[in-house]
């Protein structure tokens, strides 16, 4: 979960919307993560990933406070897999976030 808020003194009159890097998990074995992405409780968006590093984008949304959720289901231990002894359940690793103007891509 992912709580943010945007201040009233921004410039922007198009909105907001944050841009979210990751690496899925992703095995031989397991090679698809799917996320579904929650913001201020209702479904942004759902997203399949496979192998490789991922952008996706979050909103648009305006000044205030708000709340990012990612649900993912496919989440499973390197342990469960057989690749280690690794309990921890993985799905992504997020490697960057970015508030950015709604208009940008």
């Amino acid at each position: 979960m992912i709580k943010f808020s945007v201040a009233d003194n921004s410039s922007s009159t198009n909105g907001y919307r944050l841009r979210v890097r990751y690496k899925p998990f992703i095995l031989e074995n397991w090679p698809v993560q799917k996320y579904t992405v929650v913001l201020d409780g209702k479904v942004n968006q759902e997203i399949v990933a496979n192998a490789g590093e991922g952008e996706f984008y979050v909103g648009p949304f305006g000044v205030g406070p708000h709340v990012v959720e990612l649900e993912i289901a496919t989440a499973r231990s390197p342990r469960e897999l057989g690749y280690s002894s690794d309990p921890r359940e993985l799905g992504i690793g997020v490697t960057e976030i970015e508030l950015i103007d709604a208009s940008v891509r």
